[in-house]
């Protein structure tokens, strides 16, 4: 499956060949599958099996788990510094929180500003 674990669809992956117009695409993840045609007639030599080789047609709403966005490259570095930059703040957070020992609060700023005021309207 992709890298953020999310269900990728055939019409949203870079795998998928999709010239525009119509239904049915090829899905170029994987090789090719091997097709048997059954036998063939050789006019140069002995007739022997048939066999061609096809990408697997698939349609937009279809799956295989080995999906992966198609995005640009520079949306795929954004994204990636992003996602570093959000670790990064996190264990900032938390390195914040454990120096300070900031505990959560019970209350929200709402409840402390109602206290502080002394309550109802003016």
């Amino acid at each position: 499956m992709s890298t953020n674990q999310t269900k990728v669809y055939c019409g949203q992956c870079k795998w998928w060949d999709n010239p525009g117009g119509g239904t049915h695409y090829p899905c170029r993840r994987h090789c090719p599958e091997v097709i048997s045609t059954g036998r063939v007639r050789n006019e140069l030599g002995p007739s022997g099996p048939g066999i061609r080789t096809e990408w697997p047609i698939t349609t937009a709403r279809d799956w295989c788990g080995d999906g992966e966005l198609s995005v640009s490259n520079k949306q795929a570095e954004f994204l990636e510094e992003l996602r570093l930059l959000n670790a990064e703040i996190a264990e900032q957070q938390k390195a914040y929180h454990k120096l300070h020992q900031v505990k959560p609060k019970k209350r929200g700023w709402l409840a402390w500003l109602f206290r502080r005021t002394g309550g109802g309207g003016g």
